[in-house]
């Protein structure tokens, strides 16, 4: 059912099987639908100066039958062109800081010929987190200062300042 690696002391890797119950939970909560799968999960503990991080690495994969629109103007593509590893930072869970991993391909469009990677349903394009956690950000910013959304979080201050400014300018 599961591997794990004891060989690594810093590292505890879980991968589980694929279309796994437990892959459908983590598409569930972190909003990945068709075309998009949950491919394997990563249970880690990364030993950081003294303190231990747990995280949680979550490696999404699409369905290569399936054609995709173009991101410019919605004409199914041509052609699939090159891929693009990408990681988006996602809502902990539990105690566990959580990343989405996935090599985005890009698409060609029929119509106008231009090249562009495709659009994901979990984050904006070319941001790192998901729409989760910017929405978190904007949440606490309510009622706790930056630095302490960033603590919270463990994230920089920089981080939450940029989330902060482009969610409030979109609302202006």
């Amino acid at each position: 059912m599961f591997k794990i690696d004891f060989d690594n002391p810093l590292t505890l890797s879980v991968i589980m099987p694929k279309r796994d119950s437990i892959n459908h939970y983590f598409e569930h909560i972190l909003g990945i639908s068709m075309p998009f799968y949950v491919d394997k999960i990563s249970y880690e503990k990364e030993k950081e100066n003294e303190n231990e991080k747990d995280e949680t690495h979550v490696y999404v994969e699409y369905h290569k039958a399936l054609r995709f629109t173009s991101p410019c103007c919605k004409e199914k593509e041509s052609q699939r062109k090159r891929v693009h590893a990408r990681t988006w930072r996602a809502l902990n869970m539990g105690n566990n800081q959580t990343y989405i991993h996935m090599n985005l391909p890009s698409v060609k469009c029929n119509k106008c010929g231009k090249t562009q990677v495709i659009d994901v349903p979990w984050a904006r394009k070319s941001c790192n987190f998901t729409y989760e956690f910017e929405q978190k950000i904007v949440a606490y910013a309510e009622y706790m200062p930056n630095s302490a959304i960033a603590k919270t979080l463990e994230e920089s201050d920089k981080v939450i300042s940029d989330i902060m400014q482009y969610n409030t300018s979109k609302q202006d």
